[in-house]
């Protein structure tokens, strides 16, 4: 019998449905428009974003995820390509280079062009924009609530006789108990809206209340349930706000309502549309976003499929990393150096302070940063303050997912051992104090190998690198995995921090331990003052290679290193390095080191109230014999012991 034709998939008869059962498709998930509010149920800590009234606070948890819910220059943006909806969640500019969540409030068409209004969902403010600066949110962000989180003081209500624009929050008692005798007879009447507004006096007196305090916390008021055992919802929660002063809770509500009894003055708050006196980003997207090309802004060779992550850098065999401005004697002449060639800045106070290796922040003098009659604070603030902005810049930058990029390992070690300089950024892991992880520029000087284990010899994480931190002073060893590439558009901005030698009593650091050393460094320490601005002679090592690769004997002759002399502070005459070597040679000669027994001593220096002249009190400390050798401060790079071949060996361990 000749077989009968396959019918057309018929192979597949074992998979499908049973008989009499129907196979629908699955349906394509829809993309979430709308981004719910913060339900609050609890007590927390917060902090005041804005004041409108008092049915109209914003606040917001001291837990809240706001900077990752933003753009930060440079990301992609899409243009919106239609008007948006009223009610509708778009980004809108919040600042030049910063792009927030935003809901469509208001549209007004005018002959400048088409303006809306919006609401910062996330900062709980209003502002108006142009419409060609808004762009498309991406879905991610829907699944996460408004951070700000809107509320009305709890017992306070309108003065007026007519109910406010928030009069469901205020159910008067006696309506309640009302419709309780009379149960469920009668359906519950709605109010009928009205057009009253709060007091001008009202607000500024509520700010002044607000003005008092600087911690907040909210309380969660429990609303009763209605007929069907549902708790009401209501678009502005009635919310407990408590002032934080010594620990102790305020009530903001009682108080408002005692200084604001008397007054009653209506008035209508509008946010007045005022195209000229907008600032052009508002207007208009920077062009620090990038170009647009068909709807779709952002720099060049940033978008996703990218294999380039800096194309303006090339790796070669000489350099793994692009090179940061370092201080040379040639930056510090023409942009910190007065005319006598002295260089006024502030000591970094580390422990391992020492005239072999300490940091300091040089004051760059420019003509928006006068020295004259300025106070020693108010100098730091500022040149705080910009480091401040330009290590936000970074955080912005390397926290986005496709600015990632991390190195080489084996390419990045072996540069290291070759004494090759290298540069990167280090992610510093969350604190209890930043929850978020900061990045920072650091030079790479050394590595060491922790386990013993030979198969885990070419695993990354086995290995730790020890790093310079270039805006921040000292240094620290990190684990490999915690480095990043870094971008050649951050190697422009010359670090905050110069590492500087002074080589009190013509005295070079060495790599052989030494006694004398932590001497001098606890004499060094109680002279050199790190509340105040010093000054000194700032100049290159001469035993620096012209080629560019640092000798690993000696820690400064690495870059951004630089000799200090004649240290000395603002008001006094007498350079510290001199009194340093002065009082290091007078506890050397100390007649008390020798007292007692002939076991060996280490000094322990006291300050006693320094006066027109620095001198400084000396205890001798008895230790045991083989503690006669103090190890100094990690200044220097330990020789390899070992020949290429032995690389990856663990005994390499150099510091």
């Amino acid at each position: 019998m000749k077989p009968s034709k396959a019918e057309p998939g018929a192979d597949m008869a074992s998979n499908a449905a049973p008989k009499g059962r129907v196979t629908v498709p699955p349906k394509a998930r829809k993309k979430p428009t709308v981004i719910q509010r913060m339900v609050i149920e609890n007590t927390f800590r917060c902090q005041l974003l804005e004041v409108f009234s008092p049915s109209e606070i914003y606040v917001r948890l001291t837990t809240d995820i706001t900077n990752s819910l933003q753009y930060h220059c440079p990301h992609k943006l899409q243009k919106l390509q239609r008007t948006p909806a009223l009610g509708s969640f778009v980004m809108a500019p919040l600042e030049e280079h910063v792009y927030g969540r935003a809901e469509v409030r208001s549209v007004n068409d005018t002959e400048n062009g088409v303006f809306v209004l919006v609401h910062f969902i996330d900062e709980g403010k209003y502002d108006w924009v142009h419409v060609g600066t808004l762009c498309e949110i991406e879905e991610q962000m829907f699944f996460h609530p408004m951070q700000a989180v809107q509320l009305a003081l709890f017992g306070v209500e309108c003065p007026s006789s007519k109910a406010s624009r928030t009069d469901f929050l205020d159910e008067s008692d006696g309506e309640d108990e009302e419709e309780k005798k009379e149960g469920e007879k009668k359906p519950r009447k709605k109010k009928k809206p009205t057009d009253c507004f709060w007091t001008v006096d009202h607000f500024e007196r509520l700010k002044k209340v607000l003005s008092d305090y600087e911690d907040f916390q909210i309380q969660y008021i429990r609303t009763k349930k209605d007929k069907y055992g549902m708790k009401e919802r209501a678009l502005v929660q009635r919310m407990e706000l408590f002032g934080i002063v010594d620990g102790k809770l305020e009530a903001i509500g009682p108080r408002f309502t005692a200084e604001a009894a008397d007054l009653g003055v209506l008035y209508k708050r509008d946010l007045e549309l005022r195209p000229n006196s907008m600032s052009a980003w508002q207007m208009a997207i920077s062009v620090d976003w990038g170009e647009d090309v068909g709807g779709i802004i952002a720099p060049k060779g940033y978008l996703p499929g990218t294999k380039v992550f800096d194309e303006s850098f090339q790796t070669t065999f000489g350099a793994i990393s692009p090179s940061v401005t370092t201080f040379t004697k040639e930056l510090i002449r023409e942009s910190y150096a007065d005319e006598n060639g002295r260089v006024e800045m502030f000591v970094v106070p580390i422990k391992e302070l020492s005239p072999f290796e300490f940091y300091v922040i040089p004051i760059k003098r420019t003509p928006d940063l006068p020295l004259t009659g300025m106070r020693c604070s108010t100098i730091l603030e500022q040149v705080l303050t910009l480091r401040q902005q330009f290590t936000d810049m970074l955080n912005a930058f390397y926290i986005e997912k496709q600015n990632r990029v991390f190195p080489d390992p084996l390419q990045t070690l072996r540069a290291i051992y070759e004494r090759k300089i290298v540069f990167a950024v280090y992610e510093t892991p969350p604190t209890e104090s930043s929850v978020v992880a900061r990045y920072r520029r650091v030079l790479l000087v050394g590595f060491v190998l922790v386990t013993d284990d030979p198969e885990m010899e070419n695993d990354p994480s086995s290995w730790l690198v020890k790093v310079v931190f270039l805006d921040y002073g000292g240094t620290d060893t990190v684990p490999l995995t915690s480095l990043l590439q870094i971008h050649s558009k951050h190697c422009v901005q010359e670090p905050f921090t110069i590492q500087l030698v002074c080589p009190v009593n013509d005295i070079w650091p060495t790599v052989a331990k030494s006694n004398y050393e932590q001497r001098l460094s606890a004499i060094f320490r109680a002279i050199v003052p790190t509340d105040c601005i010093v000054s000194a002679n700032l100049t290159e090592v001469m035993e620096r290679p012209t080629s560019g690769a640092f000798d690993p004997k000696f820690a400064h002759i690495r870059p951004n290193v630089l000799v200090a002399k004649n240290l000395k502070e603002t008001d006094r005459d007498d350079f510290l390095d001199k009194i340093t070597g002065r009082e290091f040679e007078r506890a050397e000669k100390d007649a008390r080191r020798r007292q007692d027994n002939e076991l060996p001593k280490q000094l322990k220096v006291k300050k006693v109230g320094f006066g027109r002249i620095k001198r400084l009190h000396f205890e001798w400390i008895t230790v045991a014999p083989e503690a006669e050798i103090a190890e100094r401060p990690m200044t220097a790079l330990a020789k390899p012991v070992s020949d290429m071949e032995s690389f990856f060996l663990p005994r390499n361990r150099r510091r």
